[in-house]
């Protein structure tokens, strides 16, 4: 069996499970589900090969959204073109969460320079030895002699 007929067997077999369950049969509709699951799985993991430890998250959250608005599917149409747009929104909701979050990390080489004083020039190190012993001068004797 090639992949279309895989596609197309996979459509019928989903498509006639949900038309089923949408008259009430609670037996497809968990069919429904666990096939649907799987094959979620796969979608996603084509598409996040790099984030494997998402792929449950958003099989989740897309069988949830499918079953939130299931009574919204038009049976004239595709079931897997439908699913799969649900995906697709649920994934770029996931990229979208993850580079916002990313966006707040600032990566390491592109931090201030702790190291930076030793660049100063002379006056530079002047300036701030003459600063760090004025503040120092203010402080009590005991706190001055621990620092």
């Amino acid at each position: 069996m090639d992949w279309q007929e895989q596609a197309d067997a996979t459509e019928a077999r989903l498509r006639g499970q949900l038309l089923a369950a949408l008259e009430g049969d609670a037996q497809a509709y968990r069919q429904f589900l666990g096939a649907l699951g799987a094959h979620l799985r796969g979608y996603f993991r084509k598409r996040l090969f790099q984030l494997a430890d998402d792929v449950e998250d958003l099989v989740q959250e897309t069988l949830l959204a499918v079953h939130t608005h299931r009574h919204t599917y038009r049976p004239e149409l595709p079931l897997t073109a439908w699913v799969h747009t649900i995906a697709r929104y649920k994934l770029v909701d996931l990229l979208r969460a993850r580079s916002r979050r990313e966006a707040l990390h600032e990566p390491l080489d592109a931090a201030v320079d702790l190291f930076a004083v030793a660049d100063l020039d002379a006056r530079d190190a002047r300036d701030a030895r003459h600063d760090l012993q004025t503040l120092l001068a203010t402080l009590p004797a005991r706190q001055r002699e621990a620092m």
